[in-house]
């Protein structure tokens, strides 16, 4: 059985197998893993984001990341 996995990472760090963030390096090995093994994998997460499956890219954020960035990443 082939199997479509939705992942949505946090949306002001890019996923990749070099980010700076534990969860998103976890993130892009999940992805890696799934399509190696034959499975679909959908990753939302920002502009500048590298994937092995399908990247649904979301705007990323420049300069300060407040409060009002914030929400715009978490609308977007």
């Amino acid at each position: 059985m082939t199997l479509t996995v939705l992942n949505v990472a946090y949306p002001l760090a890019p996923v990749g197998p070099d980010a700076v963030g534990g969860a998103e390096q976890v993130m892009s090995a999940l992805d890696r893993a799934l399509v190696e093994k034959g499975h679909r994998s959908v990753v939302v997460a920002c502009q500048g984001s590298s994937t092995t499956g399908v990247l649904v890219e979301t705007p990323a954020e420049a300069g300060v990341l407040d409060e009002a960035a914030k929400n715009r990443a978490h609308k977007a």
